[in-house]
């Protein structure tokens, strides 16, 4: 858990300064396990602070790109499949990947869902 101390909130202007979107990404960023955000096309919206860590990659190379400029080749496809899959059904998708990161081989639980507005 992330906590902003109250200190740091001197007066009411900074209360108000806080807006609910800064709060969300300091708790997403606050997260061990990496989290990303695409769009239809497979674009990455956004991410946390874990993500990019493992990808071993800055927010500059990662928003605004796709799989294809992050991942090795063969990884792409199994990407792919998942989203393909999250966005035809609707459904969540939950499976074990293991992959090679700047820090090693390491194995993930990976969740996703399609986010709706």
């Amino acid at each position: 858990m992330t906590f902003i101390p109250e200190t740091a909130l001197t007066n009411q202007v900074d209360r108000e300064s806080i807006t609910s979107m800064e709060l969300l990404k300091a708790m997403v960023d606050a997260a061990q396990d990496p989290i990303a955000v695409k769009d239809r096309n497979f674009v990455y919206l956004a991410c946390n602070t874990a993500f990019l860590q493992m990808l071993g990659k800055s927010e500059r190379e990662v928003i605004g790109h796709t799989d294809a400029d992050l991942v090795p080749e063969g990884a792409v496809e199994l990407c792919r499949l998942s989203d393909r899959q999250v966005l035809e059904t609707g459904e969540i998708v939950t499976r074990e990947e293991c992959t090679n990161t700047p820090q090693g081989r390491r194995c993930f639980h990976v969740v996703k869902r399609p986010l709706r507005s």
